[in-house]
């Protein structure tokens, strides 16, 4: 299945097709339910939106999307990392005929950290070795799998992914998969 839209990644997420990724609500009042998290982000659902908010404290959420000019259905609210428990983030995919990874260990978000301090690993060997190095338990396997569901006449996906100190996500685990597309 290819994965064309920010909103066909989202669903696929949310239905728990899409790797360990981030915990993630499609509205303030479903969040808020949620005594757990004391922050959220918000993420449209159209890629690399500047309105891109993280760590929006719960009290002043509804006041950040009022701020924003948000319409329900247009974003999505997504648990966070901090930026302290962040080992390595980037993004895996093929790209002129080889495996490249590009990818940072500056804890902050992937976007500021690849922006800021993001470095290219090419090949195979070298990337798959290196991604490898920071699984542990069924890390690999997950990934390997969502390579294998979302690779279509050799048009593989790019997997926006990361490395934390401690378990996030739904599986509660320590890679975390940001994205998942073709786009």
């Amino acid at each position: 299945m290819l994965i064309r839209t920010k909103a066909e990644y989202v669903a696929l997420a949310q239905a728990g097709k899409a790797g360990n990724c981030p915990e993630t609500w499609n509205s303030p009042e479903e969040f808020l339910a949620n005594p757990l998290n004391d922050s959220v982000g918000i993420r449209l659902k159209v890629p690399g939106s500047k309105k891109f908010t993280p760590f929006v404290p719960r009290n002043e959420l509804l006041q950040t999307i009022a701020a924003l000019d948000l319409q329900e259905g247009e974003y999505y609210l997504s648990e966070n990392v901090k930026p302290d428990e962040t080992i390595l983030a980037g993004e895996l995919g093929w790209a002129n005929g080889g495996w490249v990874f590009f990818f940072s260990h500056q804890r902050t978000d992937m976007r500021t950290a690849l922006a800021e301090s993001g470095r290219h690993m090419h090949g195979m060997l070298t990337v798959f070795s290196y991604i490898r190095a920071h699984c542990v338990g069924t890390e690999w396997d997950d990934l390997m799998s969502l390579f294998d569901t979302y690779t279509v006449d050799n048009q593989y996906p790019v997997i926006e992914l990361s490395f934390t100190t401690v378990p996030h996500g739904i599986r509660q685990q320590r890679m975390l998969i940001w994205e998942v597309r073709h786009y």
